[in-house]
Parts: structure tokens; sequence; C-alpha cells
């Protein structure tokens, strides 16, 4: 797979894991990317905002977003 869109659980723990799977499933040796749904900061979001930003340490990676869009991603070049 090269794009991975995740969306559902909000729990940090549920994220976390989500995110280290997508990462494991990325064919490394193209382009690939990420994306999550739903990072926001109301409030009921605080698990995923915190599993995508301690994902983005954990993976040297950065988390790109539109201005004004709850949809955030990360891309990765063939290794």
């Amino acid at each position: 797979a090269n794009f991975i869109f995740i969306d559902g659980d909000h729990s940090e723990s549920a994220v976390w894991e989500d995110s280290l799977w997508a990462l494991d499933h990325v064919d490394k040796l193209k382009r690939w990317a990420i994306i999550w749904h739903d990072y926001r900061t109301d409030g009921k979001h605080d698990g995923l905002l915190q599993a995508v930003n301690n994902f983005s340490d954990y993976s040297k990676k950065d988390v790109c977003k539109f201005k004004d869009s709850s949809t955030v991603w990360m891309t990765g070049k063939p290794e």
C-alpha cells in the first residue's frame, strides 16, 4: 500500500497502533502517505493529537496540515 487513511477509534492507544501498522505496511520502495482524520483541538480528540505527534517524533517525519482542516498527513520517499 502507498496510501493509508486512518480514521475511527480516536483513543491514543488505537491511533498509535494503527499508525505503527500503517508504517509497517506502506511500500517504502515507492512514495507513500499516511493520513489521519479528526486532528483537532476540540477536547474530544486529545488522544489522537498526542498519538500523531508522538508518532511524528518516533518516525522522524513531519506532520503536514492545511489551515482550517482536520486532516493531516506524512509522506515518505523511496528508501
